[in-house]
């Protein structure tokens, strides 16, 4: 599903996938917005069926 978002006062389109396990942007929207990305490490997403998928 695309939905319309906003990111510093910027539009953007937000791509909304339920079966992915993990997440993108597009690095020219980085460099024009100036925002600055940070590895988070491991983290886990408890799915529907009670599993937790780690990413």
């Amino acid at each position: 599903m695309k939905v319309k978002g906003e990111i510093v006062d910027r539009e953007v389109v937000v791509l909304i996938d339920s079966g992915a396990t993990y997440n993108f942007i597009f690095t020219q929207v980085v460099d024009q917005l100036g925002v600055k990305l940070v590895d988070i490490g491991c983290y886990g997403v408890m799915m529907g069926t009670g599993k937790v998928e780690k990413g």
